[in-house]
Order: C-alpha cells, then sequence, then structure tokens
C-alpha cells in the first residue's frame, strides 16, 4: 500500500487540494489488487473519498494485516490473529468499497457512508473460539461492513462431523463481542464428543454411564465477548434432533429415539421424545437440577410394559403376573461427591393391567390398582441399593453387592423399613394378614434373621423380598 500512497501524494503535490482520482494496481506476494480511487480534500473539511476495488489471490491468514488495525481495537485483532494465522485457506477473490466522509470511518451506520470488503474463502480453517475444536475446510463467504463483520459458511466440518451452514459474526467493533451459528449434521456421538470437549461442559464425565449412538443434527450458537468491559456471560445454546438414534445406560436400551434435546451451557432439558423400549412405545423427558455451582440430570420415561418381560425365560412366574401395566421411571444421575458419582433409578407404576395369581393379600385382580415403587441406587456403576415399597402391604430395603444381597430389612402389614442393619444381617417386623405367604408356607410371626441374609427356604418377608 505504499504504492497507493506514493500514488496519492504525488497527485495531492501536482495539484493541491481538490479532486484526486487514481486508477492503480496495487501488488505484494499476499494479494493482487485493482482499485479506482477518487478523493474530495476541501479546505478546512473532512476528506470525501470514492474507493473501488477488486484484489485476487489472497492468503487468508494475512487477512488481518491488511485490516484497519486502529479501528478494529486490540480485542478483536486478538481474535483475528487467533483465528485465522494457521488457516490456511484460499480468498480467490473479492471486492472492496469505501464511500463517505474520512472524519467518520466507519461508523456509517446511519446511511451516510459505506465500508465494506467482502470475500470469498475455501478451505480455510478457523479457530473461532477458545477452548473449541476448530471448524475446518470451510468454505464460503467473509464481508467486513462498516463497524463490524460477518461472514457465512456454506460447508466445512468440526470434529470430523460436517458442517451444512453456519453464520459468524463481530457485529460492533467498539464493543466487541463474537456469535458464531453452526448447524452439523452426522453421527450423534461425535457432535455430542463436539459439546463434550467444549467449555460448556464442566463435568465432563457426567454421561460416562451412557452411550448414543446413531443419526442426528446439531444446532449450535456460542455467544462470546471479546472485550474486557463486556460483563455479559459467555453462552453456548443449541438443540440437538435426534433421528433414530439409540441410547444405552445401565444395561438397558432405548431404540429409534425421535425428538429435540435443547440446552444452554450444560442445562439440558426436552419434552415428549419418542422412542421404543423393550419393544414398546416410550415418551422421554429430560430436566436439569442445580446442585449448587454443578448439575444433576433427571430423565423421565412412560412407557407400558407386562412381566414376563423383566423375568427369566420360561419362568413360571409369568403365568402367574398376566397383563400389561403403565410404568413411569426416573433416571437420576447426580454430581460426583466424596464416594464417587450415585445414579438413582425410580420405578412407578400402578399396576392396573396387571393381575396378580398369589394368595391375598398379595394377589389382585387386573383391575385392580396397587401403587407400587421400586427405587436402586447405584455408585460408579456398581447397583448398591434396592427399596421396594407397596402401601399397606410391604416395604423392604436390601443392600447389595455384585448384584448379591448383602443385609436387608423387611416390614410387612404397613409402616416403613428402617436403617440397614450390618452386613450378612437382615432383619424383617410385622406379619402377614392371610394364613401364608408368598412361598406358600405357613407365616410365623416375627423373626430376626442373624445370618446371611434370606437364605434359600427360609419363610416370609426375607426370602420372598430377595
Amino acid at each position: 500500500f505504499f504504492q497507493a500512497e506514493d500514488g496519492i501524494r504525488d497527485l495531492v503535490r501536482s495539484r493541491g487540494l481538490g479532486d484526486v482520482y487514481k486508477r492503480q494496481n496495487l501488488y505484494n506476494r499476499d494479494l493482487d489488487l485493482d482499485l479506482d480511487l477518487q478523493l474530495d480534500l476541501p479546505r478546512g473539511q473532512s476528506p470525501q473519498i470514492a474507493l473501488d476495488g477488486r484484489f485476487r489471490n489472497i492468503r487468508s491468514g494475512r487477512i488481518p494485516d491488511y485490516l484497519p488495525r486502529d479501528v478494529l481495537g486490540p480485542e478483536t485483532l486478538a481474535w483475528l490473529d487467533r483465528a485465522l494465522p494457521d488457516s490456511g485457506g484460499f480468498v480467490p477473490g473479492g471486492e472492496v468499497r469505501l464511500h463517505g466522509d474520512l472524519g467518520r470511518f466507519p461508523h456509517y451506520d446511519d446511511g451516510s457512508g459505506l465500508f465494506e470488503v467482502r470475500f470469498a474463502f475455501r478451505d480455510l480453517k478457523l479457530d473461532y473460539a477458545k477452548g473449541w475444536r476448530p471448524a475446518e475446510q470451510l468454505h464460503g463467504e467473509l464481508a467486513f461492513l462498516n463497524n463490524g463483520f460477518s461472514g457465512r459458511i456454506d460447508g466445512g466440518s468440526i470434529r470430523g462431523v460436517p458442517l451444512r451452514e453456519g453464520w459468524i459474526a463481530v457485529p460492533d467493533f467498539d464493543l466487541p463481542r463474537l456469535d458464531v451459528r453452526l448447524a452439523l449434521e452426522g453421527k450423534v456421538e461425535s457432535m455430542l464428543g463436539v459439546l463434550r470437549d467444549s467449555p460448556l461442559i464442566k463435568d465432563r464425565t457426567t454421561f460416562d454411564t451412557a452411550r448414543m449412538t446413531g443419526p442426528a443434527t446439531l444446532s449450535l450458537r456460542v455467544d462470546l465477548g471479546l472485550d474486557r468491559r463486556d460483563t455479559r456471560p459467555d453462552q453456548g445454546a443449541g438443540w440437538i434432533d435426534l433421528h433414530g438414534t439409540r441410547l444405552a445406560a445401565l444395561d438397558h436400551e432405548l431404540e429409534r429415539i425421535e425428538g429435540r434435546l435443547h440446552f444452554v451451557n450444560d442445562r439440558l432439558d426436552a419434552r415428549d421424545i419418542r422412542a421404543r423400549y423393550l419393544g414398546r412405545e416410550a415418551r422421554l423427558s429430560v430436566d436439569s437440577e442445580p446442585r449448587g455451582e454443578a448439575l444433576a440430570y433427571r430423565i423421565g420415561l412412560d412407557t407400558r410394559t407386562e412381566a414376563s418381560t423383566w423375568l427369566a425365560s420360561r419362568s413360571p412366574w409369568s403365568a402367574r403376573l398376566p397383563g400389561e401395566f403403565p410404568v413411569h421411571a426416573e433416571l437420576l444421575i447426580d454430581v460426583k461427591g466424596p464416594r464417587g458419582r450415585a445414579v438413582g433409578l425410580a420405578l412407578q407404576s400402578s399396576l392396573e393391567g396387571l393381575a396378580i395369581d398369589l394368595p391375598a393379600p398379595f394377589g389382585k385382580a387386573a383391575d385392580e390398582a396397587r401403587p407400587t415403587e421400586a427405587r436402586l441406587t447405584w455408585l460408579d456403576g456398581r447397583l448398591e441399593d434396592l427399596h421396594l415399597a407397596q402401601p399397606d402391604l410391604l416395604d423392604a430395603r436390601l443392600a447389595l453387592e455384585d448384584a448379591r444381597v448383602q443385609s436387608g430389612h423387611v416390614v410387612l402389614g404397613g409402616g416403613r423399613s428402617g436403617p440397614l442393619p450390618g452386613k450378612d444381617h437382615c432383619s424383617s417386623r410385622g406379619a402377614c394378614t392371610a394364613s401364608t405367604s408368598p412361598n406358600g408356607s405357613p407365616c410365623s410371626t416375627p423373626r430376626r434373621a442373624r445370618r446371611r441374609p434370606c437364605p434359600a427356604g427360609s419363610t416370609c418377608a426375607p426370602t420372598w423380598a430377595a
């Protein structure tokens, strides 16, 4: 640009103040520029300019060096210097226009002038935000317009995930704030990797107990401050659209998942996600619950099921438990505590539709409601606790280790189970209201077992509950 400066200085010296017109070709190792320039230099007033140019063959990493650095400010320049130096991209051509009062440059949003640099790009790598995986192999168009810039992205990838389209902008260089909007399409596990590796996720082990696979689309908006004076919090938000994906967690699988999962930073929510669970239609919901500075996640599921689905193949109990009944399940993924991460599963059902062919008081007709709740707790992937409750009939709490009962407390006929006894002990209280227990033997008076919990052949609660 020293070539242009020397040419304009020569014109001003030869003609004095007034109209100056210059057509010039400028070039160096970074670009080739054809320039039409007209200046009006009135005495005592700000110069008026009309500049139109066309440039070719630019290395994208050198773009920041040709921008008005005094106008952009240090924060925007620092972002450009970080985002573009290793871009490796290519700009085949573009246009530059500057019309208006140079004294007001580049603040022409009132229509009094125009500053615009617009160019296409391809094979660009953009390190758009600290802590985020860079976008690669980008192609599209960028435009610096007056006191800001914006860009359209027509394709590329992030972490191997195809980038269908996107948009990036710093609307105001005076208080620069980066606005990035991206739409990705591909494998949901790769998209979750993009989010998990980002600053959005504070605890990247939260969902280690679950694995999701299959097709999905991700719509992401990242809003980041570039100026220390900007006190607004940074934010990443968007949604994942699931298109027949699969979720596996705690030895259970959900298939053909369809719906939208919304997120703001690491806060998740969803309603009426459709899925198949154990061969039946199911509805899912997702909520986030604050735990101090961290978040726990609650996943709800509503479906219908049969007892035979949960029993071993050819189990004799299948004939005694016919019928279909509703189930509501809630999976709570809690924050990590001193002993590890607790995951709780609560199952609730009225059992309406299920017939129970057992002696009273345990048996019931299919149209009879019997509210039932089971709660299971895992700690770092190990099942540790089971609580089963049927009001006025049974309340049992069992401690488990390696899927074996270690201790338990069972209450029959009403009341709630108390604290668990020590390891290798179980206790029971209460009595059956009928003459026989579930295994057909006479009911004894309340007894207390002081041996390995629920040994085979014992009567009433300990054996049956286990």
